[in-house]
């Protein structure tokens, strides 16, 4: 089973402009996030889904994999969907499951998700916690 993880992410936010390049510990929220969830080894994948050449670039930055996305997208999961369509014609592969990590998860970390190789029901599991 093949699974890939969409991290949505965007500067222009209404509360919060610029919140993923937010530092926290010294560090983006964005990269803290990212790092935290490439560290899954049932994910095949982590991308961040973008329309912010700050982000991608710093993505890009730390080694990640960041794939820009049109500016008029109003929710994550479409800017998400963007994201997928473009990686899987790159890449010329097909992911079985998609999460979707929120680009705020700030300090949390992503649990690990239970394989259902079997096709049951497949859980994802985060934990959203302040860290020390």
């Amino acid at each position: 089973m093949k699974i890939i993880a969409l991290i949505p992410a965007r500067m222009e936010s209404s509360r919060f402009p610029g919140k993923p390049m937010a530092s926290i510990l010294g560090k983006p929220m964005i990269g803290h996030v990212y790092e935290r969830v490439s560290k899954n080894s049932m994910l095949a994948l982590t991308v961040v889904a973008t329309c912010n050449e700050e982000i991608a670039d710093y993505i890009e930055s730390i080694g990640g994999r960041a794939i820009m996305t049109g500016k008029h997208h109003e929710r994550a999961s479409d800017r998400c969907a963007e994201a997928l369509n473009i990686i899987e014609e790159q890449d010329n592969e097909k992911y079985d499951v998609v999460v979707m990590v929120q680009g705020d998860l700030r300090l949390g970390t992503l649990a690990e998700v239970p394989e259902r190789a079997d096709g049951g029901e497949f859980w994802i599991l985060v934990h959203v916690g302040l860290g020390t």
